[in-house]
């Protein structure tokens, strides 16, 4: 807020009773409620004097530089209101004040007029607002710019609401797209913000992203409601604080030059985030290792795993094998199964099983445990249909980027814009196969190329507690043949295209094979039966979550499922119990994310000797 003669910073938000911006505001009302000009206001409404003779004027939508719109260094999240030659000015007031949008509401300095105030949810879109203040009241249309200034006033019955809700609505207009690209950044900022640096990151990352606002990049209204999602996902105690910082903080970025928003995108900070630590910093991940122990990760439905694989969130797993080996069906297996038993939700890249429509099939074909097609007289019925169909919309979500350029940036990228565009958390990511992504290796080697990509891959399950899973093939491999049966041998790691970088990079290796019919199981002296499927653990990270080894699973075709076998029994994805597992179960709808409020009501105390 400005007032003439005295440069004045702005005060956030008038709701917030701690920031001094706040005194400020009451003292130029309590200026008017106790006559502070009353002499001169009392002789140019008795036409003695001039409005503008000696009377102070105020900016109360922010402060300048100069008074002129171009100048605003801050909007201060108010309208000034002017309603001139009014017929019953008490009962204007009372309008007024039984409107949840006015702050503040008085006679105007000539006595015939009001003044009022009323607090708008989107500064940066002043005279957007104000388009829709005047078809909500005929009030002067020449006030919607924004360096529009009130002559000092005098009125002892002044209306003073400090808990007003910000005014929405804006006239409606062409929705911005927002840039992705550039609106991850802030929201990165917080997510990997650590104790002890939240409320500054948070500060950071909403001046960036009231800056990215500003250049046209995001809508106001979206951008504020990303950012108190990541606020509300730190799960911190002062939520309702961060949430006002978050506030104060746009309304900065929206003001600030360019050169400004580009030294916070470009800091080290805010591009490598919390590097460097004492055990103090994260005692309490070091105090639950010690007393707790390493927890694995979710189960994957089969006894025969229970002590080898577990699908911990934040790491990954590279699953590999020759063709035709049932990689993808096998990765599948593991996730329907992890709905069914946990709730989990998934996206999935999976252009060698089809394009959307076909993907969807196959999963509600192993969901049903029938089949989706009338092939083989055995499809689902249609009360089946729609069961499957159900519970594919709740646990799955496909990317189907068609003919399109699409890079391993391209999926992480799509990861966060489906959180926000269905408000969902995704628990597991696949990639299958990598191949069919676009590899831009901008002169890297191989090598070089894939320790930065799967570098980033990591990265991105770690920052988002999220389980990031890539399905490979395998190069060079030579049929072999023995008894007569042709067939693939097993693959192993070094086997992958650049299988080195693989190695160093992988969490979690899998190698899954499928033997031809025929072909002898030394370890257990019989031949393998047809629908058999060995799975090799080659390498399991972090430890305690699990174990290099191998598991037998064998395939049903009429239910398209794995079981394993039990004596003569068949056993299918089942529930596994077990405390040393690291999440809880929950529901879809547990998990989901809540949307966050945009407005933050607080009540305020107020002097009562001033209002």
């Amino acid at each position: 807020m400005s007032v003439r003669n005295t440069k004045v910073t702005v005060f956030p938000s008038v709701t917030n009773s701690t920031s001094p911006t706040h005194t400020e505001l009451v003292q130029v009302l309590a200026r008017i409620k106790r006559g502070a000009a009353k002499e001169a206001i009392e002789q140019i409404r008795n036409g003695e004097r001039q409005k503008g003779d000696g009377l102070l004027c105020v900016c109360y939508s922010g402060t300048f530089a100069k008074r002129n719109d171009d100048s605003l260094i801050r909007h201060s999240g108010v309208v000034a209101l002017d309603f001139d030659h009014v017929e019953d000015v008490p009962a204007l007031k009372k309008q007024l004040s039984e409107d949840e949008y006015i702050v503040a509401a008085w006679t105007s300095t000539s006595g015939n007029g009001v003044h009022a105030l009323m607090q708008v949810e989107n500064p940066a879109k002043h005279k957007e607002h104000y388009e829709e203040i005047i078809n909500r009241y005929d009030v002067d249309p020449k006030c919607k710019n924004v360096s529009r200034f009130l002559w000092e006033s005098y009125d002892p019955d002044i209306y003073v609401n400090f808990d007003a809700v910000p005014f929405p609505h804006m006239p409606k207009a062409e929705k911005i797209e927002a840039d992705w690209r550039k609106v991850t950044k802030p929201l990165e900022m917080i997510r990997n913000a650590v104790p002890g640096t939240r409320h500054d990151t948070i500060l950071r990352a909403s001046k960036l992203m009231g800056g990215y606002v500003s250049g046209g990049s995001v809508e106001y209204d979206k951008a504020r409601d990303l950012l108190r999602q990541e606020v509300r996902l730190l799960g911190m105690d002062d939520e309702q604080v961060q949430f006002l910082a978050v506030d104060d903080g746009m309304r900065e970025g929206v003001g600030l030059p360019i050169r400004e928003i580009k030294k916070i995108e470009t800091t080290t900070e805010q591009r490598l985030g919390k590097i460097y630590y004492t055990v103090s910093d994260i005692a309490e991940e070091v105090d639950e290792l010690y007393f707790n122990g390493i927890r694995k990760g979710y189960h994957i439905g089969f006894d025969a795993a229970r002590d080898y694989y577990t699908v911990l969130m934040g790491t990954t797993t590279y699953i590999y094998g020759s063709p035709y080996s049932g990689k993808s069906l096998f990765w599948f297996e593991v996730l329907v199964g992890l709905s069914e038993n946990y709730g989990l939700r998934h996206a999935i890249f999976s252009p060698e099983t089809g394009d959307a429509k076909h993907v969807f099939a196959k999963l509600m074909a192993m969901s049903a445990r029938r089949d989706f097609y009338d092939n083989y007289k055995n499809q689902m019925t249609e009360a089946e249909y729609k069961k499957a169909k159900a519970f594919v919309e709740k646990h799955f979500i496909v990317l189907d980027p068609s003919d399109k350029v699409f890079t391993p940036t391209d999926f992480l990228d799509c990861l966060d814009f489906i959180e926000r565009d269905y408000n969902v958390k995704i628990h597991t990511a696949t990639i299958d196969p990598w191949n069919e992504l676009s590899h831009e290796l901008d002169g890297d080697r191989q090598d070089l190329y894939l320790e930065k990509v799967l570098g980033k891959l990591r990265q991105n399950a770690q920052r988002n507690e999220r389980h990031n899973c890539l399905i490979t093939h395998v190069r060079d491999q030579q049929v072999k043949e023995e008894g007569g049966i042709r067939y693939f041998p097993r693959a192993l790691p070094r086997e992958i295209a650049g299988g080195q970088a693989w190695y160093r990079k992988g969490m979690n290796m899998i190698s899954v094979w499928r033997p031809a019919k025929g072909l002898f199981d030394n370890e257990n002296q019989r031949p393998f039966e047809e629908n058999e499927v060995v799975v090799y653990l080659d390498k399991i990270k972090p430890e305690g979550i699990g174990k290099q080894g191998e598991i037998r699973l064998h395939y049903d075709v009429s239910r398209h499922r794995y079981y394993e076998k039990s004596g003569g029994d068949r056993i299918y994805s089942h529930l596994i119990p077990d405390e040393k597992l690291v999440q809880r179960t929950l529901t879809f709808e547990q998990e989901i994310v809540k949307p966050v409020p945009l407005i933050v009501h607080e009540s305020r105390e107020i002097d009562p000797d001033i209002f």
